[in-house]
């Protein structure tokens, strides 16, 4: 067997019965296969390794050049090209590719044919001069560890074989049309010493760069390849200089994304603006080609002439990555999610790997710099980025809501997942992990806590469902459902040409949002320090997740290994808690807030600037208590946390004017924001003409003014943006920040594109976006932006939700011109960025302690150091993340402004919901929110959008015709008042009236007379005390407006907007809170809606549910668990009532009335989500009229439909035809073609034939 298949080993402590039943992995025996690495290769590996720096081993030694000691490429179809030998190498091109092959036998220029911008695609020695050191790792490049010896185990030490270093035995040839570049074994310590090494180029007929890499054991006895690795130094490069660096950056450089997913592994480059086409690097499925590891050189990780390589040196803000296919030596870098493989070849046995490159066919026919065409915006660039991956046999996976899941009103994490792929479904099966059992779990990395509270060690779940064909393309779907908090992976087995392959999909569950967010909100009274004594009093701290405990770094910026309080992550805790009370008030917060504002900030932070409002970046005792000099009051990036803090303070007061006794009136609040920002531009902070965090809010701080009537002042902010997008506006690419190529300035750009209707400018801010997202199947990846660091490190930083408002609004608002099923493709990355920043919080997947806190960010390369930031983030990280809040509450402040409840049709999926429980119901929609706040709904089809402020709802019906919407609305102050709600119509409204109803009564109306000119309105609802139904009816008459004298003397108001100008505005006032009077509550006070099942009806199971003692659903009131179970077996309950939680969600009270079981006779509550339980009887017709007895046990036929006078019985998978069905009370029958009657219960009958 040694001399007819190569080796793949991969020492495991478990043994596993791969996906053809035929293969069982056992401790320490080797695994053998001849279709590639993965193939069948699951558990731990538990083998060591040890660095030898270059030692020979045992392995015997060659003469150079023996022609025996060639590795043979085994691809003999000749090239389609041939390629010209030049000065400097060698060159081949085609319709679709340039390639140079440099001296060096590594790919010097990989160009796209008829490029506009003429794009090299990797780093190479000319415009890398300093990378071009002895130890160079170009693409091309290769590094191997093998252990001569034979064996693989802890006493063979590992030998470092780089191409790099093997200048002696490298020979370069044309052969075949195809470039050849051979290694043969030599003497050079790092050198290829124990193997033959063969690359081969060429661009074959199917328009692809062909790479063939071929190793043969020279060696008298069998080689370990421990480690096989492909250095991809993609030119993800931002040095440039001069006055157009920022050109340079996005039009000479790429961002690329990785997905290290084993035999479906890929790489994508894309110019970082989004224009144009790009590059795509897949496995030749044929060779069992893939990659299990990526090796990321960080700060320091390598010295000599490797340092240059390495992140932040040289010029090299992010560093090299290595993809490996084999990593069982490399494993101890501690990087890895996989379980680690080799490679062990017999004597003179040689094996191939090949991978291919291919393009897009986006067309882009003009070189000007500020063409969008063939852009990513209409997302063309994902839907040919997944037909690439299709045609290539690579799995393509897409989840809905995404790879972050969270946990519904139910407490489960559910969702859908697709499959695209030629490979049948029956080829396909999965296995589970969670963090209890998962590759990272199982390491000892002494820089990595991974203890963890999960709530539940329960193994996910994947079902079929169906598969469907779209564009010739085949789309298996399947639900998933998880129930452990934290990283769970789906590990995909499937076989291509009756080869096993594998792909891991990792997902990451966080705990339901509004529970999370009001965790962390109820965590962050923990941190605020209570001691007046201290200049730091009332201050809201960092927390440590290592000592548990406030931070207390108040030394500002004197040291820069060890920032103080202050700048991103210092000024955004009581941001964040300012936000969150604007939309769930809490009385212990807002007290805390006050307290923040007035003794924290004011008489503290900017004691010394109540004039100038002068905001310093670091909070010292010298800024506090000292003469103001020098105090980084100069620097902008503090300002918009504080001014958006106080702006958030005045929603506050104005919402909720009784909750606390507020220091300041709510103007006064709005003010000192107004000051604040003023003073950012009339004071000339540094970087204030850059897009700074939080400036989103800009346009609703104008608008706040202006119903405050603060017209001038509103005016003054307007005047003084006006010039901050005019400098933008001439901006080829308006993105600049603090880096010629950063995401900060994402969101503060879109918002003055959308102030001053620059169409333009908005739709490069949405490109350059989605072009720094990524795709890929893992949690820490999909639409997480890259940032100048590379793909590696710092995953989720603030902008992933707060450029996310530029995604959404462009969705949303704008005319975009986007086909239906592109705007089901562009929802996905959009609501995968709104959920990002809520991994932040800690519900226990984190940490099993420090529960409510938040972490700083994730470091997707984990690794035995933790890469620090000005000392701020040292120390062992927590299942990944940095221990310290840092900019978590930025990030979060970021999330509060996105989350939402968003509906649109899937081009795969059909009608989803993100964020919410929809269903169809035909003419009209069921919303129910599960986003967090309540307080936003998206029908992004409709381009129809709702917004609350100040209030909630819980429940929305919505006619697919537009005309009624009905709100369950929550009053969340518990007082009559004016409620805000401001609808948005991207089509405009219609010329009809349309009436606002309150529990049944018209209390308010307006006027659609205006027709597409008019998108938006703002209404000021007059609502009682108590929770409602709020409807939105459109009438064909105009409806009188209500008699003041009904309404309580309160007024009501309706302003008209539209976007089309340089800002929206609204005068309208708020009436008085005296509406109580004229508005009597309905009846129904739990709102219960129509789509319910009725009391006295019977509902089964279809997922797993739980029984509890109260509506509020908490573990210590379960009374017991009903687990998932087949249709037949369903447990069964009957209505006996409504109620809702605290939270506002609707459940069944219910009785058990599975007779055979011991739960019989049970009352309590469980679930009202459709999700969960069904109607028990049918209330339709099949569609062919035919139905099947299920019932093991079979059926009766009655002459009546009461069941009297038995006719006859039906045994199991008798198939009866039907006439019509009747409603019998509560319950329904079938009348048979020959007039008997059966029942309609689901248990005992199917619709169809079966």
């Amino acid at each position: 067997m040694l001399a007819s298949a190569a080796m793949y080993t991969m020492p495991s402590r478990d043994a596993t019965v791969f996906a053809d039943k035929t293969t069982e992995l056992n401790s320490g025996i080797t695994q053998q296969s001849s279709s590639g690495i993965f193939s069948g290769v699951t558990g731990i590996d538990s083998s060591q390794s040890n660095d030898s720096k270059g030692i020979n081993g045992n392995s015997k030694q060659l003469k150079v050049g023996d022609s025996d000691q060639i590795a043979t490429d085994p691809d003999t179809t000749p090239g389609a090209v041939t390629p010209i030998k030049t000065s400097t190498g060698y060159e081949m091109s085609n319709d679709n590719f340039k390639v140079d092959i440099g001296g060096n036998g590594t790919i010097q220029g990989l160009y796209l044919s008829d490029d506009a911008f003429n794009t090299n695609y990797v780093m190479n020695a000319t415009d890398n001069p300093a990378q071009n050191t002895a130890g160079h790792e170009w693409v091309g490049d290769l590094i191997f560890r093998t252990q001569p010896g034979g064996t693989n185990d802890a006493n063979n030490i590992w030998q470092k074989e780089y191409t790099n270093q093997s200048d002696a035995t490298r020979n370069i040839s044309i052969s075949n049309n195809k470039v050849v570049v051979t290694y043969t074994p030599g003497t050079t310590n790092g050198g290829i010493q124990n193997m033959g090494v063969t690359e081969t180029y060429s661009l074959d007929n199917n328009g692809h760069l062909k790479w063939d890499i071929t190793v043969k054991n020279d060696s008298s006895h069998p080689l370990v390849i421990g480690d096989f690795g492909l250095p991809l130094p993609f030119k993800e490069w931002w040095q440039y200089s001069g006055a157009d660096k920022t050109s340079q950056a996005y039009q000479q450089s790429v961002v690329y994304h990785s997905f290290v997913g084993q035999n479906s592994s890929y790489v994508y480059a894309t110019r970082p603006s989004g224009i144009g086409n790009f590059l795509v690097m897949t496995p030749d499925d044929s060779t069992g080609a893939g990659f299990e590891y990526q090796d990321h050189w960080g700060e320091g990780s390598h010295t000599g002439d490797e340092a240059p390589w390495t992140q932040f040196n040289s010029g090299y803000d992010n560093g090299l990555s290595v993809y490996y296919i084999h990593s069982n030596a490399i494993k101890e870098t501690n990087e890895g999610y996989l379980p680690n493989t080799s490679l062990t070849l017999a004597p003179q046995q040689s094996k191939t790997y090949s991978f291919k490159f291919s393009r897009s066919d986006i067309k882009n026919n003009t070189n000007s710099a500020s063409s969008t065409s063939g852009d990513m915006t209409d997302t063309k660039y994902e839907d040919q980025l997944k037909s690439i991956l299709y045609k290539e046999n690579v799995m393509d996976a897409v989840s809905v809501p995404g790879m972050i899941v969270p946990k519904n009103n139910d407490g489960e994490a559910v969702g859908k997942l697709y499959l695209h792929t030629k490979v049948p479904a029956s080829d396909i099966s999965f296995e589970f992990q969670n963090q209890t059992n998962d590759y990272e779990s199982q390491q000892t990395n002494a820089n990595n806590d991974t203890k963890s509270s999960l709530g539940s060690n329960e193994q996910g779940n994947v079902t079929y469902d169906k598969t469907i064909t779209k564009n010739g393309e085949q789309y298996h779907i399947y639900n998933f459902d998880f129930h452990s908090l934290g990283r769970n992976n789906v590990i995909v087995n499937y076989k291509i040409n009756g080869t096993p392959m594998k792909t891991t999909l990792q997902y990451y569950v966080i705990d339901n949002p509004e529970k999370a967010l009001s965790q962390h909100a109820d965590f962050m009274l923990k941190t605020q320090w209570k001691d007046s004594s201290k200049f730091y009093n009332n201050i809201f701290d960092d927390w440590d997740f290592n000592t548990q405990a406030k931070r207390g770094n108040f030394n500002g910026a004197s040291n820069w290994g060890s920032l103080g309080w202050g700048d991103d992550w210092g000024l955004t805790h009581g941001l964040f808690l300012a936000a969150q009370n604007a939309n769930d008030p809490n009385k212990g917060q807002v007290e805390a807030l006050s307290d923040y504002l007035e003794d924290g900030i004011w008489n503290g932070l900017m004691k010394n600037h109540h004039t100038d409002y002068k905001v310093p970046d670091w909070l010292t005792e010298q800024v506090v208590n000292g003469n103001g000099s020098n105090d980084y009051s100069w620097r902008g990036w503090a300002y918009p946390h504080i001014y958006n803090t106080y702006y958030e303070m005045y929603q506050i007061e104005k919402n909720y004017p009784n909750l606390i006794d507020y220091p300041e009136s709510a103007k006064d609040y709005l003010l000192k924001a107004y000051n604040i920002m003023k003073s950012l531009y009339v004071n000339n902070a540094v970087n204030n003409n850059d897009g700074l965090e939080g400036e989103s809010t800009d346009s609703g701080i104008i608008s706040a003014l202006k119903t405050e009537h603060l017209d001038n002042e509103a005016s003054t902010i307007q005047d003084i943006l006006k010039n901050k997008y005019d400098s933008f506006a001439q901006d080829p690419y308006p993105y600049t920040s603090e880096y010629p190529y950063d995401n900060t300035a994402e969101e503060g750009v879109y918002s003055l594109g959308n102030m001053y209707n620059n169409q333009k400018m908005k739709q490069m801010v949405d490109m350059k976006t989605r072009a720094s997202r990524s795709v890929q199947p893992t949690w820490y990846q999909y639409s997480v932006p890259v940032t100048i660091n590379g793909e590696s490190w710092w995953q989720f930083q603030y902008t992933d939700s707060l450029a996310g408002t530029a995604m959404d609004n462009w969705l949303r608002e704008q005319n975009n011109g986007m086909s239906q099923d592109q705007i089901g493709l562009a929802e996905r990355a959009n609501y995968a960025a709104k959920l990002g920043n809520l991994t932040h919080i800690n519900s226990g997947q984190i940490d099993s302690n420090n529960i409510g806190a938040v972490a700083w960010y994730y470091q997707a390369e984990l690794g035995d150091t933790t890469r620090q930031h000005y000392g701020v983030g040292e120390g062992t990280m927590h299942n990944g993340w940095i221990p310290l809040s840092g900019e978590a509450d930025l990030s979060l402040f970021g999330a509060l402004q996105v989350l939402s409840a968003d509906v649109v049709n899937d081009p795969i999926f059909g009608l989803t919901g993100y964020g919410a429980d929809v269903q169809d119901n035909g003419n009209s929609m069921s919303v129910t929110p599960e986003d967090g706040l309540r307080t936003r709904l998206n029908l992004i089809d409709q381009h129809l959008a709702y917004t609350f402020s100040g209030d909630k709802y819980t429940h929305a019906d919505i006619n697919k015709d537009g005309s009624s919407t009905t709100f369950d609305f929550q009053n969340v102050s518990k007082q009559a008042h004016n409620a805000d709600l401001t609808i948005y119509n991207g089509n405009g409204f219609d010329n009809a009236t349309y009436n606002v109803l309150f529990n049944g009564k018209v209390v308010t109306s307006f006027n659609g007379s205006d027709g597409v000119t008019k998108k938006q309105v703002e209404l000021s609802v007059p609502v009682t005390a108590q929770d409602g139904k709020l409807q939105i009816v459109k009438s064909s008459t105009p409806t009188p407006a209500p008699n003041p004298n009904d309404n309580g003397g309160a007024t009501t108001a309706a302003t008209t907007t539209t976007n089309s100008g340089n800002s929206s505005s609204s005068s309208a006032a708020k009436p008085t809170n005296n509406a109580n009077a004229q508005i009597k509550n309905n009846t129904n006070k739990l709102n219960v809606p129509k789509t319910a099942a009725k009391v006295g009806s019977a509902v089964y199971a279809t997922n797993k549910i739980s029984l509890y003692k109260g509506a509020t659903f908490k573990k210590s009131q379960k009374i017991v668990t009903y687990k998932k179970a087949k249709r037949i077996n369903r447990p069964m309950f009957i209505v006996k009532g409504f109620a809702r939680s605290n939270d506002g969600v609707l459940r069944y009270k219910v009785k058990d009335v599975n007779h055979d079981a011991k739960t019989a006779g049970k009352t309590g509550y469980i679930t009202a989500n459709r999700r969960y339980v069904a109607p028990v009887y049918y209330r339709s017709l099949p569609k062919a009229k035919n139905i099947t007895v299920i019932s093991k046990n079979g059926v009766n036929a009655y002459r009546t439909e009461s069941f009297k006078g038995k006719l006859k019985h039906y045994k199991l998978g008798t198939h009866l035809k039907v006439k019509k069905i009747v409603n019998y009370h509560l319950t329904s029958r079938y009348l048979l073609m020959n007039g008997s009657y059966i029942t309609g219960n689901k248990k005992l009958i199917i619709q169809g034939n079966y």
